[in-house]
C-alpha cells in the first residue's frame, strides 16, 4: 500500500482510503466501533472521476485564497 488516510465525522464514524501500490486501486472502507462495516474498491479511472468531483466542487465554494 502506498498511502492511507483515515477520516473521522461527527459520529465517530471513520472513513479508510487506502491506495495500493501495486494496482493503483482505491480501497474505501467504513467503519464503527472497531469494526468494518463496508468495503468499495475504486479503479484507478473511477478513483480520479471521483478526486475530479471532489477538487470541482469544493473549488467553486470557496474562494481562492488572496496573493
Amino acid at each position: 500500500m502506498s498511502a492511507v488516510e483515515m477520516l473521522v465525522d461527527e459520529r465517530g464514524d471513520l472513513l479508510r482510503a487506502a491506495v495500493r501500490s501495486e494496482n493503483g486501486t482505491v480501497d474505501l472502507s467504513l467503519w464503527r466501533d472497531d469494526r468494518c462495516r463496508a468495503t468499495f474498491r475504486l479503479d484507478p479511472a473511477d478513483a480520479a472521476r471521483l478526486a475530479h468531483l471532489l477538487v470541482t466542487a469544493l473549488a467553486e465554494r470557496h474562494d481562492p485564497p488572496a496573493a
